[in-house]
């Protein structure tokens, strides 16, 4: 690897460090700045909140399977009452007649394992599904990120959808308005007055729809945030789209391949699988555990007449040797076999999806930058062509249609050209994503690309 993958960008990591120490101080911007809303969603989105707490969950497999090889300590008592007639004996030691007593017994047993092979396995594979919670919590963590980006980045995409098809409406109002001006002066015929008042409504229907949509995008917001976003803020002209580096999709799908967190769950899943057929097959194996047990017996009476108390205590070691349970251990041993079998293919796949994701992010980045630069020059020759088309119809050369198409055209290049942007920032972080290092230094750098 050329450089060190942690610094996509060189501009990121210099714009992370000059502002870490104060993004992350409240803004007044109510909260709709991206990372007031990070900070929201960090602590009130159920998504990743449930992450957290599957993650302390997996985290208590551990110890128990720890404490499975403690000594357990019990505590018994019991109290019984015995009612004893003696109907003929020839024991001259015991008396006709009928007696009752109590005897009570109290005293504790600990028990302990000495040797069970299976609990080194359950431990070695509670390990793992440790490692995993801790890849899944990181990997929630960015899929928040990007999730938030993404709805941030729709709404935005929204909001200038509304803009441009407001400039876009009062341009067509304006040129309805000298339509009608000279239609009723004799100037231009009714269809140029038709030609406009029809692209009009169009404007007026598709602004509609794009406040509509602008709405629904503040409310996937508020569902992450869990409360109300007002609005967001646009991003600055000058975003600094530059490639990749390194400039090799090799390099970022070798980079995957070690630090993808999904990858790396799917790897600690898959030796926990490998492990359980170590796990099923040491049920033929020999067990040893040691048993301690001190009683204190209080007996009103016996047979022999007179009460007693007796202390007793009693070691023993406990050998357990399974012979036959009837090819069950060799079933689960074939299942658990099978099982690892399909973790395996299933790595094979998140391996192959891995490169895929790094691939598309990679190719998104670059026509990305493509795409916007194309479309700047588009804009630029637009704005002239729809300056030219409008002098030309006051003269007569263009009919209204094409003044119309050419404002619309102008209107849909800016709207490309702002997606283009989106592209770029969507498919930068997919591409950290991809390698594992999406964090939110990333949002912080996306953060200073907004116009507050």
């Amino acid at each position: 690897m050329k450089k060190a993958f942690g610094a996509f960008w060189i501009f990121y990591t210099a714009f992370a460090m000059l502002i870490l120490a104060i993004a992350f101080h409240p803004a007044a911007a109510s909260g709709e700045d991206l990372i007031q809303l990070y900070k929201l969603a960090i602590d009130k989105d159920p998504q990743y909140k449930g992450a957290s707490f599957e993650r302390l969950a997996q985290k208590e497999g551990l110890k128990q399977a720890l404490a499975a090889f403690r000594p357990n300590i019990d505590f018994q008592g019991n109290m019984t009452e015995t009612r004893q007639k003696v109907v003929n004996s020839e024991n001259q030691v015991f008396a006709n007649g009928s007696s009752t007593y109590m005897s009570t017994t109290l005293g504790p047993t600990i028990s302990a394992p000495l040797f069970q092979y299976s609990l080194f396995v359950q431990l070695r594979q509670k390990k793992q599904v440790s490692k995993q919670a801790d890849a899944d919590y990181e990997f929630a963590k960015q899929e928040l990120i990007l999730r938030l980006a993404k709805a941030y980045v729709a709404a935005q995409t929204d909001a200038d959808n509304i803009a441009y098809a407001q400039e876009e409406k009062k341009d067509v109002e304006a040129f309805y308005s000298r339509a009608e001006v000279r239609f009723k002066s004799g100037l231009a015929p009714n269809t140029d007055l038709y030609d406009a008042k029809a692209r009009l409504a169009s404007v007026e229907a598709n602004l509609a729809k794009a406040e509509n949509e602008y709405e629904t995008a503040l409310q996937a917001l508020a569902t992450m945030t869990g409360q109300p976003v007002a609005n967001t803020f646009r991003f600055k002209d000058d975003l600094p789209l530059v490639m990749p580096d390194p400039a090799t999709v090799e390099d970022w799908t070798k980079a995957g391949l070690e630090k993808n967190l999904e990858l790396k769950s799917r790897q600690f899943q898959t030796e926990t699988a490998r492990q359980e057929i170590a796990h099923q097959k040491s049920a033929h194996l020999p067990t040893l555990s040691m048993t301690g047990q001190v009683d204190r017996n209080a007996m009103g009476g016996s047979l022999y007449g007179g009460g007693a108390t007796v202390n007793s205590g009693v070691v023993a070691l406990n050998l357990d040797v399974p012979l036959f349970e009837g090819f069950a251990i060799k079933s689960k041993t074939r299942e658990a076999r099978d099982r690892y079998q399909e973790n395996l293919l299933a790595l094979e796949q998140q391996k192959r999806d891995v490169i895929l994701q790094v691939t598309t992010a990679f190719s998104g980045v670059k026509t990305a930058i493509s795409r916007s630069d194309a479309l700047k020059t588009s804009i630029e020759a637009q704005a002239e062509l729809y300056k030219a088309k409008e002098l030309g119809y006051r003269s007569g050369v263009y009919t209204s249609l094409a003044v119309l198409d050419a404002a619309r055209d102008l209107y849909l290049y800016r709207r490309d050209y702002s997606l283009s942007r989106y592209e770029y920032v969507m498919s930068t972080l997919e591409l950290k994503k991809a390698v594992g290092t999406l964090s939110e230094e990333d949002l912080l750098v996306i953060n200073n690309w907004l116009a507050q």
